[in-house]
């Protein structure tokens, strides 16, 4: 399977789990996933170019100066990975509103019944 159906499916999967969102948060929440699911797709290039290059590479400031540094693919990677954390941890509070507002909903309605 191609990394970009393998995305599409992402995408799509991702999606309908937050069809279950009011149409206000769906308008938020979906350009969130196909940023999620691109941040995935260019992490998992970035990580079989650090496999092949490694983590580091050497620097040369003027004559004197040399040495490792982090490679720039591992700083994009750690970059993008922050980004990708805080997507998902934000999309989740999203979910868990609202399963709380029908957790909330459901009790008020067991509530009215046991009144009656």
């Amino acid at each position: 399977m191609t990394e970009d159906r393998t995305m599409k499916e992402r995408l799509k999967r991702l999606k309908e789990i937050y069809r279950s969102l009011p149409d206000n948060m769906q308008e938020l929440a979906f350009p969130m996933i196909e940023n999620l699911t691109f941040i995935e797709s260019q992490m998992n290039r970035l990580q079989k170019q650090i496999e092949q290059e490694g983590l580091t590479e050497e620097y040369q400031n003027g004559s004197n100066q040399k040495g490792m540094k982090q490679s720039a693919s591992m700083q994009t990677y750690n970059s993008l990975m922050k980004n990708y954390v805080s997507i998902y941890s934000k999309l989740e509070k999203m979910l868990s509103h609202v399963k709380e507002d029908n957790k909330s909903k459901l009790e008020n309605f067991k509530k009215m019944i046991d009144d009656e």
